[in-house]
């Protein structure tokens, strides 16, 4: 028996039953634009400025963790960044670093 690790579904040698990419990111995109449709007027309309901006980068973080998935372009890895601050603070301690 063979374990997958991978963040994609395994391929199944051809197109999913959705049809291709670009139907899914026709989806992805406007799911996203109804989101804004429902949420910013809203926001707008009571001057809510600084939750317009954190709504604003959620989205967007959001829209490019999709399509990430959906197009399987290289995925950001936060904890790559963190270990790479995390051994430069260590190696300026004097501590050994092991990678």
């Amino acid at each position: 028996m063979q374990i997958s690790c991978s963040f994609y579904p395994p391929d199944k040698g051809g197109e999913s039953h959705f049809g291709s990419n670009m139907f899914k990111v026709i989806l992805i995109i406007i799911g996203f634009l109804f989101l804004g449709w429902i949420q910013v007027p809203k926001m707008i309309k009571n001057k809510w400025w600084r939750d317009l901006a954190f709504y604003g980068i959620i989205i967007t973080l959001a829209f490019y963790f999709a399509l990430t998935y959906t197009l399987r372009w290289p995925f950001f890895n936060p904890i790559k960044a963190v270990m790479v601050l995390m051994n430069g603070i260590y190696g300026a301690l004097g501590y050994e670093v092991i990678e």
